[in-house]
């Protein structure tokens, strides 16, 4: 429990849900749908894996990983929820990517590339809908235990949810630390020059 609980404090301190306003799912959707309000309800499933378990048991490491049930998501009307569009961030990380070995393969230089520690969660989840997530019994917090399927606001991207690798803010976020830092933008997409 304890990898399980350092993920969720990590994932709580920055702000990825709500944990004060957690209110039962029928009374949230009983609430949208008189409002004549679009909601999207999905669910954190959390994974527990051993780091190293191929090395000996005193090598192993515990870790946890909250996620979103991006596959499982119903609106107010427990009908397939529809999302904003989508768009895969993967092609233009790896054009960026091939384009940065090929710099580094020119005579005289060289290149290194780093992948952001969690990526997804260090951004606001941009949806036209506010977004509900269930909690499995490990994470609803002990004044929430006698709620019915507890559900709490999701404000901040995570793995698993549909939207998350396609918002901007955070590719925005990094341009204006790059920008103040003298970098140039090089016109191709996701490519700095210092």
């Amino acid at each position: 429990m304890s990898a399980i609980n350092s993920e969720k404090q990590g994932l709580l301190a920055n702000g990825t849900w709500d944990e004060s306003t957690i209110r039962p799912k029928a009374e949230v959707l009983a609430e949208a749908r008189a409002k004549g309000q679009k909601i999207h309800v999905g669910a954190l499933m959390v994974i527990v894996s051993i780091k190293g378990y191929e090395k000996s048991p005193a090598e192993w490491s515990i870790k946890a990983r909250i996620v979103f049930r991006g596959d499982a998501v119903r609106d107010e009307d427990s009908q397939a929820a529809v999302f904003d569009e989508l768009a895969a961030s993967a092609p233009t990380s790896l054009g960026g990517l091939n384009l940065v070995i090929a710099f580094g393969l020119l005579d005289g230089h060289t290149c290194s590339t780093s992948d952001c520690i969690k990526a997804y969660v260090q951004s606001f989840l941009d949806s036209s809908c506010p977004t509900y997530v269930l909690l499995p019994a490990e994470l609803v917090p002990d004044y929430a235990r006698h709620m019915h399927q507890p559900v709490a606001p999701l404000i901040g991207s995570l793995y698993g949810h549909p939207l998350a690798s396609a918002r901007i803010t955070f590719q925005i976020f990094c341009q204006l630390i790059l920008v103040a830092m003298n970098w140039k933008n090089s016109q191709v997409a996701s490519i700095f020059l210092l």
